[in-house]
């Protein structure tokens, strides 16, 4: 979904030189592109993580994009720097309380991308 807008516009500018070929993008978690890939029911694939060993098998990755990821904490929390090992932690459930930062006694409650998200992925393996 990262890169959503650019597979339009690219998968446009394609078809508008090819007339014989449709482009279908349907986006979805990293996990799930790559494993339409595997089963041959796509062509190319999506990811906004690396290939992980067990799926490398068969598989060629190539990065054409980097992105930036941002974590956002309510202006009110007292805890103001956060390392990606902590980050890592929070996501993973090892640290569950800001207590455990610094911060209040309060518990952290985590939103973020469902479980196939590649950028979920890289908060839970950084660690």
């Amino acid at each position: 979904m990262t890169l959503e807008k650019v597979i339009g516009y690219l998968s446009g500018a394609y078809m508008s030189e090819n007339a014989d070929v449709k482009v279908t993008y349907n986006p979805t978690g990293s996990g799930a592109g790559i494993q339409a890939v595997r089963e041959g029911r796509c062509d190319i694939g999506l990811s906004s993580r690396n290939l992980k060993d067990k799926e490398a098998a068969n598989l060629k990755a190539e990065v054409v994009a980097i992105d930036g990821i941002a974590v956002i904490v309510n202006t009110s929390n007292t805890v103001t720097d956060l390392t990606v090992d902590e980050i890592a932690q929070i996501y993973t459930g090892e640290i569950t309380n800001w207590n455990e930062l610094g911060g209040a006694d309060s518990q952290i409650v985590r939103i973020g991308c469902e479980a196939a998200s590649g950028t979920r992925d890289g908060f839970e393996s950084s660690a």
